[in-house]
């Protein structure tokens, strides 16, 4: 397989896995092919993740989350754990006015992160940080902060610090995450996570405490049969009724795409 045919295929990554989605002969139908195999970028419709230095690599729900998380005319949008900047180029791609600073403490990932900014049409308003966030402020208060975190807390460590610092929350808990959002975050403004779905019960009665409420709450299901995959959850200021609903990846365990995924994902993914 030449590197010009891979430049034109879709990328998709899971947890623990990389894959390699080729669309088959039934490409309308949104039937693919997956291979097995290490990819070092993922090319976007209007820009590419390089992610050959660091271990936080593009998966699936990062990219739902970049597409979905949702706020009105932000002005300047905070991305907590930027890792190779995925989630705050997709905000730069949707809200073309917004102002989006970006903190990452893993220094593989601030290079590639570095790179991406730098080669997407966006460079001018996306602002990067090689800090620990725990440490690091703003004199800016943000209408938007978003945050894919690590949320792995005494499970067993794997040998590379990069991995590590990617999945499990020892420099980050939820608690600190919590807490920087409420300082950071403007009046009107939103706090947007993703975690699996115990940890967001946790983080919702954790978020009480700091004055911030749950506004809603989406739940991602790779097919309809499945467990939960991750909840996306909203949190604002003031105390409210949630608005819940559900978010399914494909029709079925390895089937097509639904039509929901497709009209969220059609203005990034290519062949979509």
């Amino acid at each position: 397989m030449t590197h010009d045919l891979v430049q034109k295929l879709l990328f998709r990554n899971m947890p623990g896995s990389c894959y390699l989605l080729l669309p088959n002969v039934y490409l309308n139908q949104r039937k693919f092919t997956t291979l097995n195999v290490p990819n070092k970028y993922f090319q976007f419709k209007k820009f590419r993740i390089d992610q050959s230095q660091t271990a936080m690599k593009v998966t699936t729900e990062g990219a739902i989350l970049g597409a979905i998380a949702t706020v009105e005319n932000p002005r300047r949008i905070l991305d907590i754990g930027a890792g190779t900047g995925l989630i705050s180029l997709m905000l730069a791609q949707r809200y073309e006015r917004a102002v989006i600073d970006a903190v990452e403490i893993d220094n593989q990932a601030v290079a590639d992160a570095r790179f991406n900014f730098d080669q997407s049409p966006w460079k001018e308003r996306l602002h990067l940080f090689e800090a620990d966030v725990r440490k690091w402020d703003s004199p800016s208060r943000y209408d938007m902060i978003v945050s894919n975190p690590p949320f792995f807390k005494g499970s067993l460590k794997s040998t590379n610090v990069q991995k590590n610092t990617a999945i499990h929350n020892d420099l980050l808990s939820q608690k600190d995450l919590v807490d920087i959002a409420s300082r950071l975050l403007a009046d009107q403004g939103k706090f947007v996570v993703i975690y699996p779905e115990f940890e967001s019960i946790q983080l919702t009665e954790i978020a009480k405490n700091f004055g911030l409420y749950v506004e809603k709450q989406i739940d991602i299901y790779d097919h309809k049969d499945a467990s939960i995959l991750r909840r996306i959850v909203t949190f604002g200021r003031q105390s409210s009724s949630v608005d819940k609903s559900i978010f399914i990846i494909k029709r079925e365990k390895r089937g097509a795409y639904t039509e929901q995924f497709v009209d969220l994902m059609h203005p990034f993914y290519l062949y979509l």
